[in-house]
């Protein structure tokens, strides 16, 4: 996903990224288990 994000930089990346887990994780429980 960081591919994507070029023009930004790798902190703000991995910041987005570590945010998207979240979002996912909030949005599919299932996910905790794994």
């Amino acid at each position: 996903n960081c591919r994507l994000l070029e023009k930004m930089d790798l902190e703000e990346c991995v910041l987005i990224t570590d945010a998207t887990l979240i979002h996912l994780a909030m949005g599919c429980p299932r996910l905790e288990k794994l």
